[in-house]
């Protein structure tokens, strides 16, 4: 019998499959006693850049500013250790949608203003809500500053640099003057403006037909010219709208289009570049009929996958039987995409509050639950669900959102809402086994004592256990260096597993 048992817990141990996780490396709320919210971050001068809006007057030390919304630019080292806090705002509420890297030491973000004077006294004034762009050095120094837009409501969503060094900024608009050109319309049309390379003004093209257009997102093609996505409503305050994806030359000519959703609300987020030299569009869903054809329960993530010529190679939703998610930003690491999205309450996930950041890896066929992040309240806390992961190396990611919780993966608090800063580590199946299979012992079988080998594992120091047959705890202690001698003279014959509190190493069977 006892021979049975031994081959049994051996074979176990042989068959085990790992899946792949990914685990925070770092958190840290950024923020002061009002709500601060992330909404884009780049990597830029090896420094991470957020940019959002705060409502706190104390998030500056010694700045008296009035409590509404702020253009806001937040910078840090790769270690999390803060360089740079900076407001950008006038009398109004203000805010910054996105953020990228510029020239020498220096980056620009864009966004709108409803301000007048203040930070943007020297810039042209069109209406009350104005898009603008400010040039900002990595020591807070504001270089210069611009504003766009007529007398109606203007935003700019997005700024990229496109293949031929140019800027292009995207976004939505209700003016027909001042930078804008009149086509006639009162509607909100989408809304594209071209900067050269010195940030002076190619053109400014709205797109747009008898209904709501708003663009969110670009990606710059090698032929100079670029992909937007955006929105598009049949009527103006419909329950309904479509993902809208269009093509642009360089010279701005349209070239094709793709529309995708149903008969429901149905929202784009973003753009992703594959590595096979494909694209995908990415939000949430709505609709259960047209073309999406997977609709699994409440507001599903959803995502397109085409060609650089437009033409749809497929489509999948992700998410959770009655629940509500959509896909705020997507990646590829080691061949795999990557989905992190906005959930809500989830039994199949087990949602540690109102809602959570989930990571999914998907492909066409399949989705593979990865973690969730968060805490007992809302995560994101922004209106739109926010979130930005920058690649910064190998297996490692910063994430930027925004967070209402205290729990779990965050602790403590600044004001209602804050900024949220959290870095990851993605361990795929293969990484995952090999670290598995990371710590060695012997001899097998022992007498008194059992030698450790950690194969330079740096994360100390670890606790173990010892679990007898039957699983019961029979000793336990901390390993403080990579190579360990302990002592098991006093534990009686038999067969024992032995476990650290790292999910990453193995559980390893020895004989005593």
């Amino acid at each position: 019998m006892k021979a049975l048992k031994l081959t049994t817990i051996l074979l176990f141990v042989a068959s085990l499959s790992f899946a792949q996780t990914a685990t925070i490396s770092y958190s840290q709320k950024v923020g002061g006693e009002g709500n601060d919210y992330f909404y884009k971050s780049c990597i830029a001068h090896n420094q991470l850049w957020s940019v959002g809006h705060t409502e706190s007057d104390d998030i500056l030390v010694g700045d008296t500013k009035i409590s509404i919304a702020k253009a806001w630019l937040y910078g840090c080292r790769m270690n999390g250790d803060s360089i740079l806090s900076k407001v950008v705002d006038g009398s109004s509420n203000d805010y910054a949608r996105d953020v990228i890297e510029g020239g020498v030491n220096n980056v620009i973000v864009v966004g709108n203003t409803h301000s007048g004077d203040g930070d943007f006294t020297s810039a042209n004034h069109y209406g009350s809500s104005d898009a603008f762009l400010t040039v900002i050095d990595t020591l807070g120094n504001f270089m210069y500053t611009e504003k766009y837009g007529g007398t109606g409501y203007d935003i700019i969503h997005r700024i990229i640099r496109t293949s031929s060094g140019n800027f292009l900024m995207v976004g939505q608009t209700t003016s027909n003057d001042g930078s804008l050109p009149d086509n006639g319309g009162t509607d909100t049309d989408g809304w594209i403006y071209l900067l050269d390379e010195t940030l002076d003004s190619v053109y400014s093209m709205k797109v747009g037909f008898l209904r709501e257009q708003a663009f969110y997102d670009a990606i710059a093609t090698d032929d100079g010219g670029y992909i937007i996505t955006g929105t598009l409503e049949p009527t103006k305050g419909s329950d309904e709208a479509r993902f809208w994806v269009v093509k642009f030359n360089s010279l701005g000519e349209y070239q094709w289009e793709i529309m995708a959703g149903g008969s429901a609300y149905d929202r784009p987020s973003g753009l992703f570049e594959c590595s096979d030299g494909n694209y995908m569009v990415y939000g949430g869903a709505n609709s259960d009929d047209g073309s999406i054809h997977d609709h699994i329960g409440g507001a599903d993530g959803f995502v397109v996958k085409f060609t650089p010529e437009g033409d749809t190679l497929w489509s999948k939703s992700l998410g959770w039987s009655d629940t509500g998610e959509t896909i705020s930003d997507i990646f590829e690491y080691n061949g795999k995409y990557y989905a992190a999205m906005l959930s809500s309450q989830s039994v199949e996930i087990d949602n540690y509050g109102n809602g959570d950041i989930v990571l999914v890896e998907f492909d066409q066929e399949n989705q593979n639950y990865v973690n969730h992040f968060g805490g007992e309240g809302y995560d994101p806390a922004s209106e739109s669900g926010e979130i930005c992961i920058q690649h910064i190396e190998g297996s490692e990611f910063f994430v930027s959102s925004s967070t209402l919780s205290e729990t779990q993966d965050l602790s403590g608090s600044f004001g209602s809402a804050d900024a949220w800063l959290f870095k990851i580590d993605i361990t795929t199946d293969n990484e995952l086994f090999n670290m598995k299979h990371n710590m060695e012992v012997y001899p097998n079988p022992a007498t008194d004592r059992l030698h450790i080998d950690l194969n330079q594992y740096e994360t100390l120091p670890l606790n173990y256990s010892i679990f007898d047959i039957r699983g019961r705890v029979v000793q336990q202690g901390v390993l403080t260096q990579t190579t360990n001698n302990i002592n098991i003279n006093a534990l009686e014959s038999g067969v024992y597993q032995l476990k650290t509190d790292n999910p990453y190493l193995s559980t390893v069977s020895f004989m005593k």
